[in-house]
């Protein structure tokens, strides 16, 4: 007997599958359970038909490499600091706008503003670029200014 053109049903009431020895090797379709009867009757009609039961999805667009945009260097640089995120990005923000700017310095409240921090962050961020000499807060007018460090640091892992 041709195994393609048999294709054993079951249908039985109870957990034990009850079929002869030479049904069990051959692909059998089980009706037992009403509630997935139209899948399984769709699964005979597509074998029968010779259909695929599920077909693959088609292959998407490659990826692109090699394009320089500003998040691929956002993300190498990231990768290439010991900063913390938050550090690294209030820094990224206090140099795009100190080349932008007449250098008059950052209020602290400013610096939070750039960053999109709240007051207790800001101060830990603040904290960390000063440790770091990255930036120095002025005693007279308590306005931070970036240091020379802050550069040379962001020309190194490619953020200016």
């Amino acid at each position: 007997m041709n195994a393609g053109k048999f294709i054993p049903i079951i249908r039985q009431s109870g957990g034990n599958f009850l079929v002869p020895r030479f049904i069990e090797t051959k692909l059998a379709l089980n009706f037992s359970d009403d509630e997935y009867f139209e899948i399984i009757l769709d699964n005979l009609l597509r074998t029968i038909f010779g259909e695929e039961i599920s077909s693959k999805p088609p292959i998407g667009p490659s990826p692109e490499f090699g394009s320089s945009n500003s998040m691929d260097r956002k993300m190498v640089a990231r990768s290439k600091t010991d900063l913390s995120v938050e550090a690294f990005e209030c820094l990224e923000n206090l140099l795009l706008y100190y080349n932008k700017s007449d250098k008059n310095g950052f209020s602290r409240n400013e610096i939070g503003v750039f960053a999109n921090l709240r007051p207790v962050t800001r101060d830990a961020v603040v904290y960390e670029l000063v440790k770091r000499r990255f930036i120095r807060e002025n005693e007279y007018n308590a306005k931070f200014y970036l240091q020379d460090a802050a550069m040379i640091y962001a020309r190194e892992i490619g953020i200016v």
